[in-house]
């Protein structure tokens, strides 16, 4: 009596682990924000706990139309073999440089743009790619030390900006950057080339593609919801994606009807094995790191 029959898991990182279990062990379902876990190994023991239950990650980009859009084009051959995929997402805020220092400057919270911003990448591009087998990994931090909330300077550990490059299963190459520090508007690009064609995706909402050898064009695509259509302020495409996900998320409660298109807690852990290979090439030289 009195169990939610959702968790939210919406706190720093370094808490998901413990927070996690007790949910589930509750008996609740659980929606855990991204960056899964600390680890692999806490990811993994998420995962256990996870099973036969609702158990998902707010990996909200899924439900892009123009995202799903791309995937189908995929799946239907438009690019055939994949060769090269690219994908970049910047998102300055006007302060940015003037932050206190908090746990999303400490890397033993789990803080940086790797886990942030990264995280949503590698999803998507497991999404629309499959399997990532090696990462070869260049992260960077700019601004250090920053004053915390008394004024005292505390050194910044977490990464602003971060550059991967990627080895699918399937033989595609992958380039991944994403940044806290290159100046204007949020940026979001993500090209696909294959032996058949090429898809492009530009501010999330534009996509257009081509095959092989001719000019790209426009591709129709459902709209993705205005802020002013949801209700709320004006928005990333996070925020005008996240009701939309919500939405199903809880229609599938209620109904008991899976949600196939949802990351679950097994994709959040294929996902923290890249970060933590990226992570480890980082420390060696930025040298390639195969994964498990």
């Amino acid at each position: 009596e009195g169990r939610p029959d959702l968790v939210l898991v919406t706190t720093p990182v370094d808490l998901h682990h413990e927070m996690t279990l007790a949910a589930l062990e509750s008996g609740a379902a659980v929606l855990c924000e991204k960056p899964f876990a600390m680890d692999a190994g806490q990811a993994q023991e998420m995962v256990v706990a996870g099973e036969g239950r609702g158990a998902w990650i707010d990996h909200e980009l899924r439900w892009s139309p123009q995202l799903r859009r791309m995937r189908e084009c995929i799946q239907e051959g438009f690019v055939g073999d994949p060769w090269q995929a690219t994908i970049e997402m910047s998102s300055v805020h006007p302060q940015y440089r003037q932050r206190p220092f908090s746990w999303w400057f400490d890397e033993a919270r789990g803080g940086g743009m790797l886990g942030a911003l990264g995280s949503h990448l590698l999803d998507l591009l497991r999404w629309m790619l499959g399997e990532v087998v090696a990462v070869e990994a260049e992260l960077a931090t700019f601004i250090s030390p920053r004053p915390d909330a008394e004024g005292t300077p505390r050194p910044v550990t977490a990464d602003e900006h971060v550059d991967l490059r990627l080895r699918f299963e399937n033989g595609a190459l992958g380039e991944l950057s994403t940044s806290a520090v290159v100046p204007g508007a949020h940026r979001f690009f993500f090209q696909v080339t294959g032996s058949a064609g090429t898809l492009r995706l530009v501010d999330g909402e534009s996509l257009s593609g081509g095959r092989a050898g001719e000019d790209l064009a426009p591709i129709e695509t459902a709209p993705l919801p205005t802020s002013e259509q949801l209700g709320m302020p004006e928005y990333s495409i996070f925020g005008r994606c996240l009701p939309l996900f919500l939405k199903d998320l809880i229609d599938s409660l209620r109904s008991g009807e899976p949600l196939d298109e949802a990351a679950d807690f097994s994709d959040g852990l294929a996902v923290q094995r890249i970060l933590d290979a990226a992570r480890s090439s980082h420390r060696n030289d930025s040298r390639w790191v195969e994964l498990e």
